[in-house]
């Protein structure tokens, strides 16, 4: 009873007479954090899908559906719980990953994302479920991570007496310059693309202002000729590309739009080499 005599969850009526329901839900703050439902001498709390009463009876909870039952989702699904409910996603291989819109897998661009070992002066080439470093024409490969080889970098045997063989620092594990190493007589000295130029460290590039007249579109003459991967976000949505150019026939198809790389000049919209 409480002090007036009436049962716990009840009170006088206005004329003090007799005792009625008080209505918890109404009488004051909300004491549920979602539904409330008034009874004589109580009330109770309820919750919506996906969600259960925590242990005080007022609060709901999260429901971990994939935690309550294994076999929601079909064979080749996992369960995701969400909050309040949840989503059957799609096993993906690796090299791939869930699609946007959540009912399938898509490929991951490793050479886009710069998600490769690829060194910086080889051709990433993006395969389904993975990715290839090769090199451009006239380049052999030596690994993943170390630089295409051309006919320049092969070292004559040393013999004693003479002159020692030049170091090429170009060809060390270590990626010396950011964008193009060149070889040089006990040295080296790393290039820029055209549209960017060297800081004071001698190594890293950065983008010139631009006027839209340097932008170009680079095209190719064969399907199979390869990109390389971009390197730098430039002024108004552009990018630079360092392209692999194959001379042939046939008309050429528009790939985008990008800076023409070193050793290729622009002839009406088209790098050339």
């Amino acid at each position: 009873e409480n002090e007036v005599g009436c049962p716990a969850g009840f009170e006088l009526d206005a004329q003090g007479e007799f005792c009625m329901d008080r209505d918890e839900c109404l009488d004051g703050p909300n004491p549920c954090s979602h539904s409330c439902h008034n009874a004589p001498g109580h009330f109770s709390c309820s919750c919506p899908a996906g969600f259960a009463l925590a242990r005080d009876d007022r609060n709901c909870r999260d429901v971990d559906e994939c935690a309550w039952d294994a076999h929601l989702c079909q064979e080749g699904q996992h369960c995701v719980n969400l909050f309040g409910s949840y989503h059957c996603l799609p096993d993906c291989r690796p090299g791939f990953r869930v699609a946007p819109h959540g009912a399938s897998c898509e490929d991951v661009d490793e050479c886009l994302e710069q998600l490769d070992e690829c060194h910086y002066n080889q051709i990433c080439e993006n395969t389904p479920g993975g990715h290839h470093c090769s090199c451009p024409r006239g380049y052999r490969i030596q690994s993943p991570g170390l630089p295409c080889l051309g006919n320049r970098d092969t070292q004559p045997p040393w013999e004693p007496g003479s002159d020692p063989p030049d170091v090429n620092e170009c060809l060390q594990p270590a990626k010396t310059c950011a964008f193009q190493c060149q070889n040089l007589q006990g040295g080296y000295r790393c290039l820029c693309p055209q549209g960017q130029t060297l800081l004071r460290d001698g190594k890293t590039c950065i983008p010139l202002e631009q006027s839209e007249q340097n932008v170009t579109t680079v095209s190719h003459r064969g399907p199979l000729v390869p990109w390389l991967r971009p390197r730098a976000l430039l002024p108004r949505g552009s990018y630079y590309a360092w392209v692999s150019l194959r001379r042939g026939s046939g008309a050429p198809s528009s790939l985008g739009r990008a800076w023409c790389p070193a050793g290729f000049i622009r002839q009406n919209g088209v790098c050339t080499g």
